[in-house]
C-alpha cells in the first residue's frame, strides 16, 4: 500500500517528503547566504588592492625621504666647506 500511515511505504514516504523539505530548507539557507558571503569576498578583494596599493606607495615615500636625505647632507657639506673657506 502506498503512502498509507503505519506501513513501511506511508514511512518511506514520509521519510522523503522530509528530507526534500530539508534540501530545500538547506537550499534556501545557501541562498541567503550567498549574497553576504558574495559581498564580503568582494570586500576582501578591494582590501587586498588597497593593501598592495600602500605597500607600493611606502617604498615610494621611503625613496622620496632617501633623496631628501642625501641632498640636506649635500647641502651641509657644502655649508661647512664655505665655513672653512671663509674663517
Amino acid at each position: 500500500m502506498r503512502g498509507v500511515p503505519g506501513t513501511e511505504a506511508g514511512r518511506t514516504r514520509r521519510w522523503r517528503m522530509g528530507s526534500g523539505a530539508r534540501r530545500a530548507a538547506e537550499q534556501a539557507a545557501r541562498e541567503r547566504l550567498a549574497g553576504p558571503l558574495i559581498g564580503a569576498v568582494g570586500e576582501l578583494g578591494v582590501a587586498v588592492a588597497q593593501r598592495e596599493t600602500a605597500a607600493a606607495g611606502v617604498s615610494a615615500a621611503e625613496e622620496r625621504a632617501r633623496e631628501h636625505v642625501r641632498r640636506a647632507q649635500a647641502e651641509a657639506q657644502e655649508m661647512v666647506a664655505a665655513a672653512a673657506e671663509a674663517g
